[in-house]
């Protein structure tokens, strides 16, 4: 967080098996050019989705 804190993640897809999480999108800071990025993250317990209409 000190060194990318201002970067910001597009998601542009995102999977799932067993308890991983994949997403893979853009990655870019302010002023400069978006690069491919790809973000696992290990997941325990139940997901649960919040979906608004």
């Amino acid at each position: 967080m000190d060194v990318y804190g201002n970067a910001e993640f597009e998601i542009v897809t995102e999977g799932y098996f067993g308890n991983t999480t994949t997403y893979s999108g853009w990655l870019w800071e302010a002023e400069k050019a978006p690069v491919s990025a790809i973000l696992y993250l290990w997941n325990c317990g139940d997901r649960i989705y919040r979906i608004e209409e």
